[in-house]
């Protein structure tokens, strides 16, 4: 803001030169003779024009300063894949957290400034590539919260596509605007679930076992694997190939059997149905 020149049409007289300008506030905003403002710091000041006439006139302006984020990334509570696409079940649900930038200085910016929104795609043979999904009937099988970014997917949004994505974007609406979006793979929820060879594995003290599982995730090592108790059987690997690099059929999970007693080997999907399947690991001494 800058006081434009003028006079006055009677007396001819400079009226620039019978204004005063002043900051409430020098910390937030720094005002020039000629009424330029400065952004000092974030925070809000009052800017007073006066008259110096003596007549009492005056306006004051509210400045409030902030200082922009420089950039906004989106976090999921859905865990990593391995794969650079998370994977999200049908009928679960995820939440979305926001940290900004700070290349300008602290940051005035909070989730509170920013809205939610999201894109629905499926594939599409013919354009060999991702393309909107428009039916309003699948659309409402999305729900998310514009303010908080919290996304549910129902169970029926599988029906609506073999191969769906869902891109969750974030908007800065305090004029900042920066921008961040996370993507997501859509699998069926009825088909999430892990099938496990053996539920019990007795081994000698020293051996290096395995376990083989099936299961229809979208990508079947997008999975956690623990153990229990990793002082008697330690993971070793997972995979699809055995411990001589050659294919198998099934995944498997190696583990190493280091000394006598019990462990629970848990198998875990990272979709968001947190659907799991465990088995035991008894080991003995020859």
């Amino acid at each position: 803001m800058q006081l434009l020149r003028g006079t006055d049409p009677i007396t001819g007289a400079d009226l620039y030169s019978q204004v005063s300008v002043s900051s409430s506030n020098t910390k937030v905003a720094t005002v020039d003779p000629d009424g330029t403002i400065h952004a000092a710091g974030a925070g809000t000041a009052n800017v007073t024009y006066a008259l110096t006439d003596g007549s009492g006139q005056k306006i004051t302006v509210k400045v409030i300063v902030r200082v922009p984020a420089s950039s906004l990334a989106i976090t999921s509570s859905a865990m990593r894949m391995i794969y650079d696409t998370p994977t999200l079940a049908a009928g679960s649900s995820v939440t979305h957290k926001v940290t900004f930038g700070d290349g300008f200085g602290k940051p005035s910016t909070t989730a509170a400034n920013v809205c939610w929104g999201f894109e629905l795609t499926r594939w599409d043979d013919d354009q060999d590539d991702y393309v909107p999904v428009e039916d309003p009937a699948a659309l409402k099988q999305v729900v998310l919260n514009p303010k908080t970014g919290k996304l549910t997917l129902k169970k029926g949004i599988s029906r609506y596509g073999e191969y769906m994505q869902i891109r969750v974007w974030a908007n800065t609406t305090d004029g900042s605007c920066v921008q961040d979006s996370f993507l997501y793979d859509i699998v069926d929820y009825k088909g999430s679930k892990i099938i496990l060879h053996w539920k019990l594995i007795y081994a000698y003290k020293g051996d290096y076992e395995w376990n083989e599982f099936y299961s229809d995730a979208f990508y079947w090592d997008d999975v956690t694997v623990t153990s229990s108790n990793p002082e008697v059987a330690s993971l070793w690997f997972s995979g699809m190939t055995d411990e001589y690099d050659n294919w198998v059929d099934y995944p498997r999970v190696y583990f190493a059997c280091n000394k006598v007693g019990t462990a629970k080997i848990t198998i875990q999907l990272n979709d968001g149905s947190n659907r799991k399947a465990s088995f035991t690991v008894k080991v003995t001494d020859y």
